[in-house]
């Protein structure tokens, strides 16, 4: 028997033995158990009606130098568009229907809560979500303004968004097409009962590599 054969078989046979008590394992105690705590980190979306904006509140005049310190340096000072990003401000309905549309602020967007909603989740864009409400209220504010929608000392909160009318919501409709329509399932969702039909190692358990025998 040759070098290689005689270190082959026995590596071989305990990375075998070996995978195969990992994939038998109990793998029940990996991971803890979700808290509402957790969740409320991650659940901070906003529908379109407003329904969950959060308290607090600011306005243009206070959210200005936040927009200046965290968002010009990309969309501008007053909402112009800077290094090649889109501007925030300045189109109109009529724009949209041009080559190059404007979706600004005032000529594109449905509603207001979802302003909110996309500069609490996203932005700025090097730093998301490291705004305070009250901070992202001001912007929001701030970006009103810039469109004439708000005075600079109107302080907009929750109740304000909900209830502001943008210019072009008018031009956005439900898709009522049958075959996009469908149910929430939240609980008892399959008809069957899923098949497990291999399971993957995990944890802090891995086969390592089998080492190579130089052959001689």
């Amino acid at each position: 028997m040759s070098r290689s054969s005689m270190f082959k078989a026995p590596l071989l046979g305990a990375a075998l033995a070996f995978a195969g008590s990992a994939m038998a394992a109990d793998w029940s105690s990996i991971g803890t158990t979700i808290t509402e705590q957790d969740l409320a980190l991650w659940d901070i979306d906003v529908n379109y009606l407003g329904d969950n904006l959060p308290p607090g509140g600011a306005s243009a005049e206070e959210g200005e130098p936040v927009y200046l310190s965290k968002c010009a340096m990309c969309h501008g000072d007053f909402g112009e568009g800077a290094r090649g990003y889109l501007p925030l401000a300045g189109g109109s309905r009529d724009s949209l229907t041009g080559d190059r549309p404007e979706k600004t602020i005032g000529s594109y967007w449905h509603n207001a809560p979802g302003i909110f909603d996309y500069v609490r989740r996203a932005m700025p864009f090097f730093a998301p979500q490291t705004l305070s409400d009250n901070e992202v209220y001001g912007i929001v504010a701030y970006m009103l303004n810039m469109e004439d929608m708000v005075e600079y000392d109107q302080r907009v909160d929750a109740d304000f968004l909900r209830n502001l009318k943008m210019p072009n919501e008018d031009s956005f409709w439900s898709d009522d097409r049958p075959d996009v329509q469908n149910t929430r399932c939240m609980q008892d969702c399959y008809d069957v009962e899923p098949e497990i039909r291999g399971k993957a190692v995990v944890g802090d358990v891995s086969v390592g590599a089998i080492p190579k025998v130089d052959e001689d």
